[in-house]
């Protein structure tokens, strides 16, 4: 099984480090990490592709949100992510 995460961060050189650092501390298994400039200016949008189990989404998506330069994180549907 699969979860699908779309995040919104600002667009600052460190937080690629710290979403990926975030996810290999707590020992997530990463699938695909895709990233790029969102349509708003100054901002960046992450997909995230990750082995789950039915329960690690909602801790992710909590783990996620709790960093300072991420604006929104949600769970989608693979065919909401942005390739």
């Amino acid at each position: 099984m699969e979860g699908y995460l779309k995040v919104v961060a600002e667009d600052n050189p460190a937080t690629l480090v710290k979403i990926s650092s975030l996810l290999c501390r707590k020992g997530y298994e990463v699938k695909s990490l895709t990233f790029g400039p969102d349509s708003s200016e100054g901002f960046s949008l992450f997909n995230i592709v990750l082995r789950d189990n039915g329960k690690e989404v909602i801790k992710i998506l909590k783990q996620i949100s709790k960093l300072i330069e991420v604006i929104e994180v949600r769970s989608v549907e693979p065919e909401g992510l942005v390739v």
